[in-house]
C-alpha cells in the first residue's frame, strides 16, 4: 500500500477503474468499517479527471437518501492523492447479481424502484449522473440498493465549457449524449434506467429499433411493456420527464408485492378500510410507522402515519383536520385507540427539503421558499397550531413544487446519539434543545432553514452569539439582520410572529431588479447542446465581416464623392453657410431607432 491516511487503516481492495481504486477500511477513532476511494496515480496529472473525482465527494456529501452511499470525509493524502470516505456497503454490484442470481419478476422491480429513488433525489438537486449501470449499483445482503460512482455527474449549474469529454458507458448513455457530454439531462439518466430495466427483464441489451420485452419475456405485462419502452424512446421530450414518474409507475406495478407480508398486515390494519390498496411502507419502527397507500378508485395516493406513543402529534393534527392552505399538507382525519393513533394525509410526489440541500441558493431562489414556509407557518400559528420539530424533511414539495408543511406536534424519529448531540451542540439545532415549542421556537427552527439556504451549513455560535463567515457577510445587510434576529438564543430578542418575518421577506422580493427571461427553445429549433458557442462564434465573425465591407464601401464612396466636384463634397464644403428651406411650420418625424421599441417592451 503506497498510501497513508492518519485516522484510517487500509484493508483489501475491492475494487478498482480507470479513474480510481476503493479499499475497504477501518475508521479508527469510531471502529466502523469504511470505503476507501482513492484517485489512481496515474490520472493525477489529468487535470479534468482530478477536477471529477474531487467533485464526486462534494456531490455525494449534499445528497441525502438512503438509496445513495453517504461520504463521511475528504481530503490529500501526506503524498498530495486526492481522497475520500464513504459508508462500508457488504454487498455487490447489479452486474454480478444479474450474472449470478435468479431473480423474480418482484424483485427486479424493487430493484429498479430503489435506483430510480435515488436519481429522483439527485435530479431534485440539479445533479445528473451520466453513467447509471448495474456496476454502479451495489446491492446489499437485504436487497437494498446504493447507487454508487458519481465521479462524472454533472450540475445543471455546472459551466457546459469545463467539460469537453464524451464519458461514460455506451451501451448505458442516451443518444442525446453520445455527441456531446453537454447534452446529458434528468431524461438521460432515465434513459440509462430503462436500459437496466430492459436488460433485467429480458437478459439482453436493446439493440435498435428496441422491441417490446414481452417478446422475449412472455411474463411481462403490457403496463410493464409501455414503462419501459417510454424510458428508451429516442427524444428526450417522449421519456417520462422525472424520476418520480418511473417511481409511480413501478409501484402501481408492484401492487405492495414487494414489502413483506407481516409488515403488510400491520399497515392495512392500521388503516382497516379495504378499498385502500397498500403501495409501500417508508419506514417501520417499535414507536412509528410510515404507509402509502392508494384509494382503488381514483388512484389518488395518501400518506398514514402512526405512532403507538402519545406525543402532540395528536393534538396538533385533530388542529389541523378541518383547516386547509396552500402551503400546509391536508390532514383527512385523525384517529386514536388505545394502543396507537394514526393521521391520514395527501402524498406529497416532490419530495422534502432535505433532499435539495446539496448546493447554497441564491437570494433569489431562496426567497419563493422562505415566503412558502413562512404563509404556512403563520396561518398555523393564528389557528393556535405551532410545529415544534420544523426541519427540513417537514418541508415536503407536491408535483409542482409548491412547499406543503408536514408534521404539526411530530418529535422528530431519529434518535440522537452522543456524536450526534456533541455535533448539534457545536454547529447548531433546528429547534433548539430545552426550549419548549412556541411561535418564537418555530421562528428559530425557521431562521436556521433561511440561514442553511444561503449559507450552506448550519448556524455557529461564538459566546452565544451567531457567528458570521464571509458567505453570510455576503448576503445583504438586510437579509443578515432578519436571520440574526431569528437566530437568537434568546427567544425574546426574535420577531414576534411570521407576520413580522413575511413583512421583512416582501421587502426583499421588492427590491430584487427586475429579470429579463429568454423565450426557451422550441422543439423545431432547438440545436444539440454543444453546438450553441461555434454557431454563435461564426454569426459573430459573420457580423463583424459585413460591418468592415460596409466601411469600406462607405469609405469608397466618400473618397469619390469628395473630388467630383458640382454637388460632391468638396464643392459642398466650400459654397459657404448653408441654406435652409424656408420653415413651413411642420415638424419632420424623425426615425424611431429599433432599439426603442425593444426597450419599451
Amino acid at each position: 500500500m503506497q498510501i497513508a491516511l492518519p485516522g484510517y487503516e487500509f484493508t483489501r481492495k475491492i475494487g478498482e477503474g480507470g479513474m480510481a481504486t476503493v479499499y475497504q477500511g477501518q475508521q479508527l477513532s469510531l471502529q466502523r468499517p469504511v470505503a476507501i476511494k482513492v484517485l489512481n496515480s496515474q490520472m493525477q496529472d489529468h487535470t479534468e479527471v482530478r477536477q471529477s473525482f474531487e467533485r464526486e465527494a462534494v456531490i455525494i456529501a449534499g445528497l441525502s437518501h438512503p438509496n445513495i452511499i453517504p461520504v463521511i470525509d475528504r481530503g490529500l493524502s501526506e503524498q498530495g492523492t486526492p481522497f475520500f470516505i464513504m459508508e462500508y456497503v457488504d454487498g455487490v454490484d447489479l452486474a454480478r447479481v444479474m450474472r449470478d442470481g435468479q431473480l423474480g419478476l418482484t424483485r427486479k422491480l424493487e430493484i429498479v424502484l430503489q435506483i430510480a429513488r435515488a436519481l429522483a433525489c439527485a435530479h431534485r438537486n440539479g445533479v445528473v449522473h451520466r453513467d447509471i449501470k448495474p456496476a454502479n449499483v451495489i446491492v446489499d445482503r437485504d436487497w437494498h440498493v446504493r447507487v454508487v460512482d458519481f465521479g462524472i455527474a454533472l450540475l445543471y449549474a455546472d459551466d457546459p465549457t469545463q467539460t469537453k469529454s464524451i464519458m461514460g458507458t455506451e451501451a448505458y448513455m442516451a443518444p442525446e449524449t453520445k455527441h456531446s457530454v453537454t447534452s446529458a439531462t434528468a431524461s438521460s439518466d432515465i434513459y440509462s434506467l430503462g436500459v437496466i430495466l430492459f436488460q433485467l427483464l429480458t437478459g439482453r441489451l436493446p439493440s435498435e429499433g428496441v422491441c417490446a420485452p414481452s417478446s422475449i419475456n412472455p411474463e411481462v405485462t403490457p403496463s410493464l411493456d409501455k414503462l419501459t419502452l417510454s424510458c428508451l424512446a429516442p427524444r428526450p421530450q417522449q421519456r417520462p420527464q422525472r424520476a418520480e414518474e418511473v417511481c409511480d409507475s413501478l409501484l402501481e406495478l408492484l401492487h405492495g408485492a414487494h414489502l413483506d407480508s407481516h409488515q403488510a398486515a400491520r399497515a392495512q390494519a392500521a388503516l382497516g378500510k379495504k378499498h385502500f390498496e397498500l403501495l409501500d411502507i417508508w419506514r417501520e419502527t417499535a414507536h412509528e410507522a410510515i404507509y402509502l397507500f392508494s384509494e382503488q378508485k381514483s388512484r389518488r395516493r395518501y400518506v398514514v402515519k402512526k405512532a403507538t406513543r402519545e406525543h402532540g402529534g395528536y393534538t396538533m393534527g385533530r388542529r389541523l383536520a378541518g383547516l386547509q392552505h396552500p402551503n400546509l399538507i391536508k390532514l383527512h382525519g385523525v384517529s386514536k385507540s388505545e394502543n396507537a393513533f394514526i393521521t391520514v394525509m395527501d402524498h406529497a410526489a416532490g419530495g422534502n427539503l432535505q433532499e435539495r440541500l446539496s448546493r447554497v441558493y441564491t437570494l433569489d431562489e431562496m426567497l419563493p421558499l422562505a415566503r412558502q414556509i413562512g404563509l404556512g407557518l403563520a396561518f398555523a400559528h393564528r389557528n393556535n397550531v405551532v410545529h415544534g420539530n420544523l426541519r427540513p424533511c417537514n418541508v415536503l414539495f407536491d408535483q409542482s413544487d409548491i412547499i406543503k408543511l408536514s408534521d404539526f406536534g411530530w418529535p422528530s424519529h431519529r434518535a440522537q446519539s452522543a456524536q450526534v448531540q456533541a455535533l448539534n451542540e457545536r454547529s447548531g439545532w433546528y429547534p433548539l434543545p430545552q426550549e419548549p415549542p412556541s411561535v418564537r421556537s418555530d421562528i428559530y427552527a425557521c431562521g436556521v432553514i433561511f440561514y442553511r439556504l444561503l449559507v450552506g451549513g448550519l448556524p455557529r455560535y461564538h459566546e452565544g452569539k451567531l457567528a458570521v463567515g464571509r458567505a453570510f457577510k455576503r448576503l445583504p445587510v438586510g437579509m443578515r439582520r432578519l436571520l440574526q434576529a431569528m437566530l437568537s438564543q434568546n427567544p425574546q430578542s426574535r420577531p414576534g410572529s411570521m407576520e413580522e418575518v413575511l413583512q421583512s421577506l416582501e421587502g426583499f422580493n421588492d427590491a430584487m431588479p427586475t429579470q429579463v427571461w429568454q423565450p426557451q427553445a422550441t422543439e423545431a429549433t432547438e440545436q444539440p447542446a454543444g453546438q450553441d458557442e461555434p454557431n454563435k462564434r461564426k454569426k459573430q465573425l459573420l457580423l463583424l465581416l459585413l460591418l468592415v465591407i460596409l466601411l469600406l464601401v462607405l469609405m469608397n464612396a466618400g473618397v469619390v464623392a469628395l473630388f467630383e466636384g458640382g454637388r460632391g463634397a468638396l464643392s459642398f464644403l466650400l459654397a459657404g453657410p448653408i441654406k435652409y428651406p424656408p420653415d413651413t411650420g411642420r415638424k419632420r418625424a424623425k426615425p424611431v431607432p429599433q432599439w426603442f421599441d425593444a426597450w419599451k417592451t
